[in-house]
């Protein structure tokens, strides 16, 4: 495979905000703490170094989380690892996702194993533990229940709700067989029969989520934590209770949210209380109405006191929300550096001032790494029409007419017809008004009726040549068709699992070795064969 970059801000794809951000312009200079270069770390370690974390709890937890799993003693290496105050992590996180759901979730931990190893060969004198943190509490099912291959839908039905890590894997058995029916044409490889051993035989959806994520990525020293933990929500307990009594995320992030309302557009709101009331099968909002605390869709409430008995004796039952899970986050972890998507990146750069009211700076924000994966034919193509990899991404239709027009022996564009017209209506315009004012308004209708019936020739005129360039249309739409399915970007639509069917391991390796975070660039991964 042959892998070309192109800087991302050259291809006009991030927000605003993000496109700022990454330029670390003035206008957003309030909303971060920290530069984007590798040199910055030695201040990171500075500050976080000041910072208490329990890394006995740490190392405990995440020990015990790893017990039952085979091949485990690297990471249990690196777990021990923690609890030395010259280790620290740089994470990156999602929800849980049906067999990893879409490519950019493998992009998230190879580029956080990637930002681990770049560090290690920087500050020789510290350790570095990749962490992917799963936001296993998430309810959202029918976001996360399914994942695409050879543009089929493979859907994992169930009546179960509440966070997705606590559901049974009920039914996940015919997710399997479609699989092995598509990829290996039912045949029982090995690899079929592994996840048959992990997802049939698990008591929950998180552990055989762990259990795979560990088997593509524990021999690269990936640590995954399960945010669903009853000790460590113990420990962030004082923070919950502000967030549900004094309102912590609302008022400290109200200063950076207005700024961003009025420059840009705000990612993620804040409520009153960001903390969801959880069990199996519930994850439900808590809201306070008059004097007492309600659990959103149910008939749960509490006073203020049995809220806060309920929350020191089951802390695991209260789950942060999108704006109060990075304080979370950061708080068991000696964490430098939170990697993510864009999206992920705009609601982090809202949350600097909740940061600073708990005496601690955010971790260096950085882009995920973002590929687009060119099969042999689709990168054949690309080569025929000499197409460069910038307009890959321009909008198909404009694409097609620009292409059609520069490939034409023909002149198909009216621009000076339509300027010779304007001068022939502006001179009528200044006689007829010397007659009677009143004729502008007219002549204003007869020039638009004009401009429109010359616009309408040469559309025309391109829908003609289209048809003549049809070979060159056809390879055009065949090509968008294949890297944005669906209009999306490749990695947020296609799985993994075709590419790691072909290369193995191989595949991981090749991520591995061409990502960089910090560089912010698009990679284009060229199949020869």
């Amino acid at each position: 495979m042959k892998v070309e970059k192109l800087p991302i801000l050259d291809l006009n794809i991030l927000s605003d905000l993000m496109q700022d951000y990454l330029q670390e312009k003035s206008k957003v200079k309030d909303l971060f703490d920290y530069t984007k270069d590798i040199s910055s770390f030695k201040k990171i370690i500075e500050d976080r170094s000041k910072i208490n974390i329990n890394r006995s709890l740490l190392v405990d937890e995440l020990t015990k989380q790893y017990s039952d799993l085979p091949d485990t003693d690297f990471v249990l290496n690196q777990i021990e690892s923690l609890s030395s105050e010259n280790t620290f992590t740089v994470t990156t996180a999602h929800q849980l996702c049906l067999f990893t759901g879409p490519l950019y979730f493998i992009y998230k931990a190879v580029s956080v194993i990637k930002l681990s190893q770049l560090l290690s060969k920087e500050y020789k004198e510290y350790n570095f533990i990749p962490v992917f943190w799963l936001g296993s509490e998430d309810h959202d099912f029918e976001e996360v229940n399914h994942f695409n291959i050879y543009n089929k839908k493979i859907e994992w039905s169930s009546e179960q709700s509440g966070p997705v890590g606590m559901m049974k894997n009920t039914n996940i058995n015919n997710v399997i067989n479609e699989l092995a029916k598509i990829l290996y044409g039912n045949k029982d490889t090995e690899f079929i029969k592994y996840l048959k051993s992990i997802f049939l035989e698990s008591e929950n959806y998180v552990k055989s989520f762990i259990s795979f994520l560990h088997y593509l990525f524990g021999a690269h020293g990936l640590v995954v934590l399960e945010q669903n933990n009853k000790l460590y929500k113990s420990a962030f307990s004082e923070i919950l209770q502000d967030e549900i009594f004094s309102n912590l995320i609302e008022k400290s992030i109200e200063k950076n949210n207005n700024y961003i309302e009025r420059n840009y557009e705000l990612q993620a709101h804040s409520r009153s209380i960001n903390i969801f009331y959880m069990k199996a099968g519930l994850r439900e909002r808590i809201v306070k109405v008059g004097e007492e605390y309600l659990v959103n869709n149910t008939e749960i409430k509490f006073s203020e006191k049995e809220l806060l008995t309920e929350l020191k004796k089951y802390p695991e039952r209260f789950s942060p929300n999108v704006v109060l899970r990075p304080l979370y986050q950061e708080f068991i972890l000696p964490n430098l550096a939170y990697i993510g998507g864009a999206g992920e990146l705009a609601y982090w750069l809202q949350l600097r001032n909740s940061f600073h009211s708990q005496g601690r700076k955010m971790p260096m924000l950085l882009l995920r790494d973002m590929a687009l994966i060119i099969d042999k034919k689709t990168g054949d193509n690309i080569k025929k029409i000499q197409l460069d990899k910038k307009s890959l991404f321009q909008n198909t239709d404009l694409l097609i007419r620009k292409l059609v027009i520069e490939c034409s022996s023909k002149d198909l564009d009216l621009e000076n017809e339509i300027h010779a017209l304007n001068k022939i209506f502006n001179t009528i315009d200044k006689k007829a008004v010397e007659i009677d004012n009143s004729l502008e308004k007219h002549l204003l209708a007869q020039k638009k009726k004009a401009y429109n019936m010359l616009k309408v020739i040469e559309q025309k005129m391109l829908r003609a040549e289209k048809k003549n360039q049809d070979i060159l249309v056809q390879r055009i739409t065949a090509i968008k068709s294949h890297l944005f399915p669906k209009n999306k970007l490749q990695e947020r639509h296609d799985n993994f699992l075709p590419y790691y069917k072909k290369y193995g391991t191989d595949f991981i390796d090749m991520l591995i070795e061409n990502f960089n975070p910090i560089s912010n660039e698009m990679k284009f991964i060229f199949e020869d064969e």
